[in-house]
């Protein structure tokens, strides 16, 4: 396979100039052609006349005064001539005599007198138009030169500007793109939708970084039950047995669940009904082991028969992530207090924990922390996508209340 240079170098121009040759070809012999049925039509006009005025010379003249005339005209127009009378009392020839001629009878009323041979070669016409042919084509050679290297320069010019494009092309899918105005509208088209498709990409690329963070997270908060039950059972704190492995079983479950999303699914679940008050009863009572191993107080206040319009999975993430954040940042003796009143329906959870300063609120949903706020990320995209709200209280040392006005 060429590359479009070579190509360009080779195939392209090659079959440019061998166009143009056989174009100049074709002209020069169709030049040729006519200027030699040209001439020949002149030598055979020529000739004629010169028998014409034989025969008249024939007629009112004697035969001397005829061979003085062809004398004459031999000369004069460097033409080789033989004439003889009939009867033979008549006959001249040329210094040299005629080798290729043409044989004319000379007629006086209707009768053959003489007979005339004339051979051009060396004639007048023909030796100007041998100049002529040859002044010609040294001007047509210097044309088909010149067009020549106009030509190649004129290629090697346009071939440059397709090259310089294509490398502004190339550079942009090996992403060494830099700025470079574009000559042929096409390449611009092309670098436009590489532009776009790159940018789909890099969305494409940051949604599945975003989602993988995203379920890792999600995959702590099983973890942590999962780690606090056994630890709880190891120490001896859980007296149910069978809630703790019940507690074990269900993180289990879920972390199995969450590495199927990883594998296959997409970030978002499918729409739903939650019922939110169910939901958010059934965490606080999978988490309040773990609270208490704490020593955190976890209270509640919530209102009965509320529905969210996600997912069951995706109301789990949310009380979840809420419950999680407010435990990792509470210390110990602390306390969680969750409250979900129904109309308006509104989810707040409050904890006296090590709160946070101005700034740390202010990029709280700052997408560019990698690690640290994920957990509220996630919080503020479900609520997003309920058209709900979230509002944010916090001082250092004093605690958090996290107050979030669900949509449908």
């Amino acid at each position: 396979m060429d590359k479009l240079s070579h190509y360009f170098r080779t195939h392209f121009s090659k079959a440019f100039k061998v166009a143009f040759t056989v174009v100049f070809i074709l002209v020069n012999v169709t030049v040729v052609l006519v200027n030699t049925i040209h001439i020949r039509n002149q030598m055979r006009m020529q000739n004629d006349s010169l028998v014409e005025m034989v025969e008249h010379l024939s007629t009112v003249e004697d035969e001397e005064t005829v061979i003085t005339y062809l004398t004459h005209y031999g000369h004069t127009h460097r033409v080789f001539l033989r004439y003889a009378t009939i009867d033979g009392q008549y006959s001249y020839e040329t210094a040299v005599a005629p080798e290729d001629y043409e044989m004319y009878t000379v007629m006086v009323g209707g009768e053959e007198v003489a007979e005339l041979s004339v051979d051009n070669a060396q004639s007048d016409i023909l030796m100007a138009n041998a100049t002529y042919l040859t002044t010609l084509n040294v001007v047509l050679v210097a044309i088909y030169a010149g067009g020549m290297l106009y030509f190649h320069r004129r290629n090697k010019r346009l071939n440059a500007v397709v090259l310089e494009d294509l490398s502004a092309v190339q550079r942009r899918i090996e992403g060494r793109h830099s700025a470079h105005a574009f000559r042929i509208e096409d390449f611009q088209a092309i670098d436009n939708a590489l532009e776009e498709a790159f940018e789909r990409l890099q969305k494409l690329q940051e949604s599945h970084r975003r989602h993988i963070r995203t379920l890792a997270h999600d995959i702590r908060t099983p973890l942590t039950i999962l780690k606090g039950t056994l630890e709880g059972i190891r120490e001896g704190r859980l007296q149910d047995q069978d809630e703790a492995f019940d507690s074990a079983a269900e993180g289990a479950v879920r972390i199995d669940g969450l590495i199927e999303r990883i594998m296959y699914t997409d970030e978002r679940q499918s729409p739903g009904n939650a019922s939110l008050s169910r939901i958010i009863l059934e965490r606080l009572q999978a988490h309040r082991a773990l609270f208490e191993r704490k020593g955190l107080s976890l209270r509640h206040d919530i209102a009965e028969g509320v529905t969210l319009g996600v997912s069951g999975e995706e109301a789990k993430r949310l009380i979840e992530h809420l419950l999680l954040n407010a435990y990792n940042h509470t210390p110990e003796g602390g306390l969680v207090k969750v409250v979900l009143t129904r109309d308006p329906t509104i989810l707040t959870v409050t904890d006296d924990g090590e709160g946070m300063d101005e700034k740390t609120r202010r990029t709280l949903f700052d997408g560019d922390r990698p690690q640290r706020g994920i957990g509220m990320l996630i919080v503020k995209d479900i609520v997003d996508r309920t058209d709900g709200e979230i509002e944010i209280e916090s001082r250092v040392n004093e605690g958090t209340e996290i107050r979030i006005r669900l949509g449908s």
